[in-house]
């Protein structure tokens, strides 16, 4: 039998570095197996804090799930069978009223709603806040709402 270098066996580390995860990852859970509310909250919640179905209307939901591969300057897409659960989850659960938007080709923004001028419109933007879409600054227990915390 021939003797592992130093090298063999740094190559052989490296190897299932990388493959181990991938093949726990593979038998792990499947995300589209999670609840949608938790699906949601992984998918969205990994960039940003996963809004309320309810902050827009469904009109609202569809275009900016038309337009994922530029959300808001970033490349959001998922893959079609997760999209569909995320989306499905917003379509059944969007707010039932009017919304604004400044131009028919801008994604629906929340920021830019009349409820939440009223509501939030006031708020100082602090270098701890850093920008209006950063609800879970204040709000530190938003994900209990979304029904998993």
């Amino acid at each position: 039998m021939r003797a592992l270098t130093t090298t063999t066996i740094a190559a052989l580390a490296l190897a299932g570095c990388i493959a181990l995860p991938q093949a726990a990852n593979a038998a792990g859970t499947d995300s589209t197996k999670l609840p949608p509310n938790e699906l949601v909250l992984k998918e969205c919640g990994a960039c940003h804090i996963a809004y309320l179905p309810r902050f827009l209307p469904e009109s609202a939901w569809t275009r900016l799930f038309a337009t994922l591969d530029n959300h808001y300057g970033e490349d959001a897409t998922m893959p079609a069978d997760i999209t569909a659960v995320v989306r499905r989850f917003y379509m059944d659960n969007a707010g039932g009223f009017y919304w604004t938007s400044p131009s028919t080709k801008e994604i629906p923004r929340i920021t830019a709603q009349a409820w939440w001028k009223r509501a939030m419109g006031k708020v100082e933007i602090t270098p701890r806040i850093r920008s209006k879409a950063n609800c879970g600054a204040c709000h530190t227990h938003a994900e209990w709402y979304m029904g998993v915390r």
